[in-house]
């Protein structure tokens, strides 16, 4: 019984293992050679040749709904599939996807050549001719996808998805064209939210949590005011008003630190992370007292809940809080990037771009 559960055990790893080996080598990441990129596997073995300018990550978010990226050759771009075969031949000096207000994958591609701007669709076909000083969607909610505004020698045009248009008044442009760069939102009351009440600031309360605190700051946190700085012998923390009012400090952020120095509102208007500094150090807190990241790093570039973007003089890393995996910061800029369901992470290195995977592996080399 024992020898038949060991080989269960170990039918289970071997598969797993060969799951994710397999997922690893579908993977195409984005590999520069000095100047030069093409695409490697996840461990680094070359895919696609290195011999385009200039490339973008795989993405399937497309109306093809499968894997394709940009690549760059003189200053000319093309679509290509994941075996290097063309989707769109490298004929356009730009290529984008429709966007508005909504968002759809049509079978259509913006692009544009020597200054001039059409439409084409995912086999190349033109829709819209590459004659028009400008080409930009515009949201219809009768159909799911977009019309066309152009404008040629100061006039102005209106074409359906399929490339069938008409002329418009210069004045009928305009309005179009304002109507599809904003929304006009209808005016929201103001929610009516009853004023917190006032704190108590009196040796009273002080006495009654003075296991916890000496001192009650005014500053405050959160949409109703309702989390509040305390002090213990010159250091900060953050408990809730409520708390302070029961006595019964269980749940807060300790005064053990050098300062608040910054909140995350979470979508509901309420504080749940503090960046807290401590020996000069700064930390990532939740409102139960628990750090996120080692203090070790004085200083920032950004943060939220789910990561932390430290510097040491211009350089700057990346910690995810969520997966618990850190990049030092020995790069210019540093960016996530999504592609085949992972996380990789451009990055400017030596005033070049190039790609690292969660463990720092760089996809880069200069010879």
């Amino acid at each position: 019984m024992k020898s038949t559960r060991s080989i269960l055990i170990l039918c289970f790893i071997i598969f797993h293992s060969g799951n994710i080996l397999a997922q690893n080598q579908e993977i195409l990441i984005p590999y520069r050679i000095n100047d030069q990129w093409g695409f490697s596997s996840y461990s680094k073995e070359i895919v696609i040749p290195i011999s385009y300018d200039s490339v973008t990550v795989f993405s399937d978010y497309n109306y093809l709904e499968k894997p394709i990226a940009t690549v760059y050759i003189n200053k000319l771009c093309g679509i290509i599939n994941t075996n290097n075969k063309p989707i769109i031949p490298i004929l356009y000096n730009s290529i984008e996807k429709p966007s508005g207000m909504i968002q759809y994958n049509s079978n259509r591609l913006i692009v544009s050549k020597n200054g001039k701007y059409g439409l084409i669709d995912y086999s190349n076909k033109v829709i819209i001719p590459i004659e028009y000083d400008t080409l930009m969607a515009k949201d219809n909610i009768n159909i799911e996808g977009y019309d066309y505004l152009a404008s040629k020698e100061n006039s102005g045009y209106l074409f359906n998805e399929n490339g069938k248009g008409k002329l418009l008044e210069k004045k009928e442009y305009k309005k179009k064209e304002s109507i599809r760069m904003a929304l006009a939102w209808p005016d929201q009351e103001e929610e009516n939210v009853p004023e917190p009440p006032e704190i108590k600031l009196n040796s009273e309360l002080i006495e009654k949590n003075k296991t916890n605190l000496d001192s009650i700051g005014i500053r405050t946190f959160g949409y109703k005011e309702d989390l509040v700085e305390i002090y213990l012998s010159d250091k900060v923390g953050v408990c809730s008003k409520q708390d302070l009012e029961t006595g019964n400090l269980t749940d807060f952020i300790s005064p053990i630190y050098d300062e608040v120095v910054d909140v995350f509102i979470d979508w509901d208007k309420k504080p749940t992370f503090f960046l807290m500094r401590r020996s000069g150090k700064l930390t990532i807190v939740d409102l139960k007292g628990k750090e996120y990241i080692t203090p070790k790093y004085s200083e920032y570039e950004t943060w939220t809940k789910y990561y932390f973007k430290p510097k040491e003089g211009d350089k700057v890393g990346y910690i995810n809080l969520k997966e618990n995996f850190e990049i030092p910061p020995i790069y210019e800029s540093i960016k996530p990037i999504r592609t085949f369901n992972i996380d990789i992470y451009k990055v400017t290195y030596n005033g070049q771009i190039g790609y690292v995977n969660q463990y720092n592996v760089q996809y880069f080399e200069n010879n």
